[in-house]
């Protein structure tokens, strides 16, 4: 299934943060909900952001994190489902399996989409059946010709995060269900560290938005939302993503700070706001179509590239610093 973001999304009411304010392969398939929905990170890069998170994790925070996976209602049947036999390899794969699963659940038919009408049967261990759809993004108004856009609907990712976060700190059988909330905060915390997460362009041509990018159009049609998605590859294995994501660290580790500062959800939606006004909507004012997209150019692609693998690190190490802290 394919994720390419605007995850559920209501883009007629995209949002406006404040100066404070306001990745990636497995494919997911997503649907349209009535008022226009979107996709996100792929699953490859969200494992690879959730692997570097599990690097880091203190031997504490780590065990205190695997015995909330363990907790999970979909522990067994999504989680390790394919998971090796090996305990310490199978509980890193259900930490990774664990931050592609609010994706899943969008086509889950256990979960209703409650930004829209309807319910499914309540199951133990989950609080609600929602899928939430709008909770992974928040939508900055960007325009080129003066177009404006209204303010972001809550709930969002900025709304949520910081919710979910508290609740990591709290014992399994809190109110505040902490083993919903850690695969929900190792999700979003991906999603808000994408910039097409954070914005939406308007314009005389799309008066309504772009969706994130889902209504622009590159390559060979491709959404540019989707470009974005791809960045961190398409092989989400343990034998791939592990590697990729210490390689990256690494990398990171050499050309600067070794630790991004931690900040808070609005902040990180700030940066990838402000990255998608420097270097997403870099190509111009157009929109393209199916038919006749955007040529976007090596230089774009690889700057593309770059920032893409620097936000990965920085959300997993963020990631990582968070649970150390809630999972003592």
């Amino acid at each position: 299934m394919r994720a390419t973001r605007q995850k559920g999304r209501d883009d007629s009411r995209p949002c406006r943060l404040t100066a404070c304010a306001t990745w990636l392969g497995v494919a997911m398939a997503m649907f349209w909900s009535a008022g226009g929905s979107a996709l996100s990170w792929n699953a490859v890069g969200h494992r690879v952001i959730a692997s570097i998170a599990y690097d880091n994790l203190t031997p504490a925070a780590r065990a205190r994190a695997d015995d909330l996976i363990r907790r999970h209602p979909d522990y067994e049947s999504m989680f390790i489902k394919d998971a090796p036999g090996d305990p310490v390899q199978q509980a890193r794969e259900a930490f990774l399996a664990a931050s592609v699963w609010p994706d899943q659940i969008r086509n889950d038919p256990r979960f209703y989409d409650d930004t829209q009408s309807g319910a499914t049967r309540q199951l133990p261990g989950f609080p609600d059946m929602g899928r939430h759809t709008n909770w992974h993004y928040t939508n900055t108004p960007f325009t080129q010709d003066g177009t404006r856009g209204p303010d972001s609907p809550r709930p969002n990712v900025v709304t949520e995060l910081p919710r979910l976060i508290e609740a990591l700190g709290k014992p399994p059988g809190d109110p505040s269900n902490p083993v919903y909330a850690l695969p929900w905060f190792l999700h979003l915390a991906g999603d808000l560290h994408n910039p097409v997460h954070a914005v939406a362009r308007f314009s005389r041509e799309l008066p309504a938005g772009d969706r994130g990018g889902n209504l622009v159009f590159v390559g060979k049609g491709q959404p540019l939302h989707a470009f974005w998605d791809d960045l961190l590859g398409s092989n989400s294995s343990l034998a791939y993503v592990v590697p990729s994501g210490r390689n990256l660290v690494s990398e990171y580790r050499a050309k600067g700070p070794s630790e991004p500062r931690n900040g808070s959800p609005a902040v990180w939606a700030e940066e990838s706001y402000n990255l998608a006004r420097s270097g997403v909507y870099t190509f111009g004012k157009a929109s393209g179509s199916k038919a006749k997209s955007i040529v976007l150019s090596s230089r774009y692609k690889d700057k593309a590239k770059q920032v893409a693998r620097r936000r990965a690190v920085e959300a997993g190490l963020r990631i990582a610093s968070i649970l150390n802290q809630k999972l003592q």
